[in-house]
């Protein structure tokens, strides 16, 4: 479990398993984790998309949550792990409120495609990650 959360919270990591994110850097950073700030920079069709976020919650471990927020939504983040026996549980919960009323009608419209999306980009990133956990593991 410390193995996947390590790898998890490792900014040098975050670019090869999390989805379109090209920078992220610490604005401020806390010796207890919560409080610390960071900017993420990803890159959604060509476009550079920037995020700033704050750690909330940090159990070390156990549980991370963050918070951010960008031009067009806010996004909060939580990771909480488990550990049965050799096995590492991640759980991820995500939340995502749109600032502007076109993109909320959109999600609506098509609503089913952007579940199969997400999910697709979801599992994708975790298959990544787990890689990732892997290789640490050797």
């Amino acid at each position: 479990m410390e193995r996947v959360f390590s790898v998890l919270l490792d900014d040098t990591l975050n670019k090869e398993w999390i989805p379109n994110l090209v920078e992220f850097e610490y604005l401020d950073q806390t010796d207890e984790k919560v409080g610390s700030t960071f900017r993420d920079v990803y890159n959604e069709r060509g476009k550079e998309m920037e995020m700033h976020g704050v750690i909330t919650a940090h159990e070390p471990h156990h549980h991370h949550t963050c918070e951010m927020s960008g031009k067009a939504f806010d996004l909060a983040v939580e990771y909480n792990l488990t550990e049965q026996g050799t096995t590492t549980t991640l759980c991820q919960n995500a939340e995502i409120t749109f600032h502007d009323l076109p993109p909320k009608i959109m999600v609506v419209i098509l609503y089913p495609m952007v579940i199969w999306m997400s999910k697709k980009q979801y599992c994708d990133s975790l298959r990544k990650l787990k890689a990732l956990c892997e290789q640490k593991a050797e």
